[in-house]
C-alpha cells in the first residue's frame, strides 16, 4: 500500500459467515413467530365460509316459509304432534357450474354417502291465549287444533356442517327462528 491511498482501501467487504448465519437465526425466530398467525388465519377463513353458508342456507329457508300462506301445506302441524319437523341434507354436486345434482334432498342421508350440511326444520303452532298470559309462546297447539284458534306459527330452522374435527377445526351451526302471523 502506499502512502497515498484512501483509508481502508485494499480491505475486503462483506459479510462473514458468523455474520450471515446470525442474521439467519434472527430470520428463523421471527418466521417462526409468524407462522402460527397464518395458521390461525387459515382456520379463520375456514370457519367464515362455513358460517356464512349455514347462514345463507338458514335464511333461504326461513324467508321461503314466511312467504307461504299461513295454513299451507309445509307449515301445517300433523294431528296428535305439537310440531312439524322437516330434516333435509345437502347433496354436494359433481364440481360443475350450475350442476343439476347439487341441492337440498329431502329425508336423512345413507350411511356412507357425502354429506356436508343437515338442516332441519321445526314448525310450531301457538294461539295468542298463550301470548298474553305467559308473554311469549310457551305451550305448543297441537296439530288437531281449530284454525281460528291458530295466530302464530315459529319455524326455526337449524342448519350444521357434519365437517368432522381436525386441524381446521369442527364445522359451524347456525340457529334461526321467526315468527309468522295470522
Amino acid at each position: 500500500m502506499n502512502e497515498n491511498s484512501p483509508a481502508g482501501a485494499g480491505l475486503e467487504r462483506g459479510f462473514t459467515i458468523i455474520e450471515g448465519l446470525v442474521a439467519t437465526a434472527i430470520l428463523l425466530i421471527v418466521a417462526i413467530g409468524i407462522i402460527p398467525l397464518f395458521a390461525s388465519s387459515i382456520l379463520n377463513n375456514s370457519r367464515g365460509s362455513d358460517s356464512t353458508q349455514a347462514s345463507n342456507f338458514s335464511k333461504t329457508n326461513v324467508e321461503n316459509l314466511l312467504q307461504m300462506p299461513f295454513n299451507n301445506v309445509l307449515l301445517k302441524v300433523p294431528g296428535g304432534s305439537n310440531q312439524l319437523k322437516v330434516d333435509d341434507w345437502w347433496k354436494p354436486g359433481n364440481n360443475k357450474i350450475n350442476d343439476p345434482s347439487q341441492g337440498w334432498q329431502a329425508g336423512v342421508p345413507a350411511a356412507g354417502t357425502v354429506n356436508i350440511w343437515t338442516r332441519n326444520t321445526i314448525v310450531q303452532q301457538y294461539g295468542l291465549n298463550d301470548i298474553l298470559t305467559n308473554g311469549s309462546p310457551t305451550t305448543p297447539l297441537d296439530g288437531n287444533t281449530q284454525a281460528n284458534f291458530v295466530q302464530l306459527k315459529l319455524i326455526t330452522v337449524n342448519v350444521q356442517s357434519s365437517k368432522a374435527g381436525g386441524i381446521l377445526g369442527v364445522g359451524e351451526r347456525i340457529v334461526l327462528q321467526t315468527l309468522k302471523a295470522f
